[in-house]
């Protein structure tokens, strides 16, 4: 049975003239959040055994505190986990790259809005409401993926 953890950034800085959305960091406040957030998963047992983020700053940070938390595991970044990208793409592939996955294999995915709901939606029919360091997880049981259960940071600690 496969776990999915999806996995939405912490608080971001506000927009500002003369910075790339891609490039907004993680505010303090949102460090200690995710930091907060990603210890809780790990309390819960959801520990990565492998990880994809999005190359937008604030996911990479997000990830670095998952990273941390669960002691290290193997990482790629991907441009098709962006906040616009079409969400069709990387189901097909996450379906893909699970199908083959060992028993009790967890994967996580750190990336953004609107792009995880719809994620969210298309592996489960069910939706989400996103919010910031909030994590969708999902099992693939008896041939179809189920929502687990959705955590926001209060459920985490944060």
């Amino acid at each position: 049975m496969a776990t999915l953890l999806l996995i939405r950034h912490g608080i971001p800085e506000e927009y500002s003239a003369g910075v790339a959305d891609m490039d907004r960091a993680l505010t303090p406040e949102g460090w200690v959040q995710a930091h907060a957030v990603m210890q809780g998963l790990v309390g819960r047992g959801l520990r990565p055994h492998q990880g994809f983020q999005s190359p937008f700053r604030r996911a990479m940070e997000t990830m670095a505190c998952l990273h941390e938390a669960a002691g290290g595991f193997p990482l790629e970044t991907s441009p098709d986990l962006e906040p616009l990208c079409p969400a069709e793409p990387a189901f097909l592939w996450l379906q893909s790259l699970l199908a083959d996955a060992p028993p009790n294999h967890i994967v996580a995915v750190v990336s953004h809005e609107p792009f995880l709901g719809c994620l969210v939606h298309r592996f489960t029919h069910k939706p989400v409401d996103m919010g910031r360091a909030n994590c969708s997880v999902l099992r693939h049981d008896q041939g179809r993926w189920q929502l687990v259960e959705h955590l926001r940071p209060a459920d985490l600690g944060a």
